[in-house]
């Protein structure tokens, strides 16, 4: 049943793919974190502690300043736009020359990743009937989680052979572009 509302209506599988093309390209980088700490910048627990901690912490400032968003018609431009962040926000992090800049790369990634999701979520949710809502969810939930965990699984074995860098921003940008493009492409 969820299947069929979905398929029928364009808004709600619109978003539900772009989430899942971001969580393929975006959001499969934290499991290359410690590889990054030791092998990029000869840091230990302490480097891949705040690393985690930025990612976390950019997250609930991220999530906490959507609650002060009041007005609803700017979801999907703020949609876009965080996007559009978490992808160059991964280039930054992954091209960073230095464990501070890293750590920011990662900490604003953390925070556009979060308020993109969340807004992802917001948008279907103000469109889908209640009594279908929790299924609509649960398949939002699966796309975006199921291809993030193929993607981690891909990251790890690819981390033996590529430098993790490229790992994390190559994908990092090619989503900003793609999203980039495709706004570009569909705007009126």
């Amino acid at each position: 049943e969820a299947f069929r509302y979905i398929g029928s209506n364009p808004q709600i599988r619109l978003v539900i793919a772009v989430v899942s093309v971001h969580c393929l390209f975006t959001m499969s980088f934290d499991s290359m974190l410690p590889i990054l700490a030791k092998r990029e910048f000869d840091g230990g627990t302490g480097l891949f502690s705040a690393l985690l901690m930025g990612i976390g912490g950019g997250a609930l400032i991220g999530t906490l300043s959507l609650s002060f968003l009041r007005d609803a018609s700017l979801r999907g431009r703020l949609f876009i736009a965080t996007g559009i962040a978490s992808g160059l926000t991964l280039a930054i992090a992954g091209l960073a020359p230095t464990r501070e800049l890293a750590v920011l790369g990662i900490a604003l990634s953390g925070g556009a990743q979060a308020m993109f999701v969340a807004l992802g979520s917001a948008l279907i949710q103000s469109v889908v009937q209640d009594e279908i809502r929790g299924r609509v969810m649960s398949l939002y939930a699966l796309f975006g989680g199921g291809v993030m965990a193929i993607m981690i699984f891909s990251n790890g074995a690819a981390a033996d052979v590529v430098n993790v860098r490229y790992l994390i921003w190559v994908p990092g940008l090619t989503f900003a572009l793609l999203l980039s493009v495709w706004v570009l492409m569909h705007s009126e």
